[in-house]
């Protein structure tokens, strides 16, 4: 069993095609996030379903760039927790992408345009964290030093 995230991941054409919209040093235009934080084994009959979605808004401002979309099955729309389902584009250094949900909600009338809808594809996958080893948590929560050990 392990934690991660339920994402719609973009085929290669989709990627492609938002890529020309990035305007951030850190592109992603990867996936939509329909779930943070779950168990595979909690949403398996997800992994492998084929989305459809539409372009909605494209959000931007110095930090990063998201584009709102719209799943087309209205169950799919039913596993989303995020409060505007989106594709976050680009990302300025140092700028992580999870901003984009703070930038979608606080924008204001200037700070978003259509563009059309854009048709997307994807497929629903579970992104698995990365595991750290207990060491370096540890070290990093300042619990114990690592020590390395050298063969």
């Amino acid at each position: 069993m392990q934690q991660g995230y339920l994402a719609v991941v973009l085929d290669r054409q989709s990627h492609l095609e938002l890529k020309k919209l990035a305007k951030h040093e850190k592109v992603h235009c990867h996936h939509a996030n329909l779930q943070f934080g779950v168990r595979d084994v909690d949403v398996a009959d997800h992994i492998g379903r084929v989305v459809e979605m539409k372009s909605r808004w494209l959000y931007q401002d110095n930090d990063a760039a998201a584009l709102t979309i719209q799943f087309m099955d209205p169950e799919v729309t039913g596993l989303c927790r995020d409060r505007f389902a989106h594709i976050t584009l680009s990302c300025a250094e140092g700028v992580k992408p999870s901003y984009s949900n703070k930038m979608i909600e606080e924008s204001s009338g200037g700070d978003y345009q259509s563009l059309g809808d854009i048709p997307l594809l994807g497929e629903i996958e579970f992104i698995a964290f990365d595991p750290q080893p207990e060491e370096y948590r540890l070290a990093a929560n300042k619990e114990k030093p690592v020590e390395r050990k050298v063969d």
